[in-house]
């Protein structure tokens, strides 16, 4: 299961922004044999469960925002609409990320 969690964390690091989730979706819905799964509503539980923890988390020391990633990407994985937020998310954020360090270097 580590080894598992390992491979999927570094094709999300090998995809390009802007497509990592949307990737990931593809992935997981690849391994899936469609129609209702259990086990997709038990990974949006559970989802939900580790992105309230590090919300709850956030404020202690700690890994908060990585714990609200995972949960993030649990979500990704189950939904192609959230993958989607998430990767339109993450370019904007890196463009921020980008012009905010070029501001503080002039």
């Amino acid at each position: 299961m580590i080894e598992k969690a390992k491979e999927t964390w570094r094709r999300l690091k090998e995809s390009k922004p802007g497509h990592r989730f949307k990737d990931h979706y593809h992935q997981r819905q690849q391994s899936r044999s469609g129609g209702f799964s259990l086990r997709a509503v038990f990974i949006m539980g559970l989802g939900t469960l580790v992105l309230l923890g590090g919300v709850i988390a956030v404020p202690l020391p700690g890994p908060g925002v990585l714990i609200i990633l995972l949960g993030l990407r649990m979500f990704a994985g189950e939904s192609k609409r959230i993958a989607c937020f998430l990767d339109w998310v993450e370019v904007r954020l890196r463009r921020a990320a980008r012009w905010t360090l070029a501001s503080c270097r002039h």
